[in-house]
């Protein structure tokens, strides 16, 4: 991971208003940068009860594209 990363992650949330950031652990916010980084497509959904990350589910999609066969079709 990129030095500086998890910081520029707090620095962001404490752009948006997110208070109490001290409960905020710092292997859960590795492991939100790494899984963001590592997603093509899909998403990241982070849980929250009384201030604190209790739980992140990543959805990883992935998309194939359309071979269109032409035999059996007019």
């Amino acid at each position: 991971m990129p030095v500086g990363c998890s910081c520029y992650f707090i620095n962001t949330l404490k752009k948006i208003g997110v208070r109490k950031l001290a409960k905020i652990d710092e292997s859960k916010i590795n492991h939100i940068v790494n899984v963001l980084k590592s997603l093509e497509y899909g998403s990241v959904v982070i849980t929250v009860h009384d201030e604190e990350i209790t739980q992140i589910d990543t959805t990883d999609k992935k998309r194939f594209s359309l071979s269109k066969s032409r035999s059996g079709k007019k």
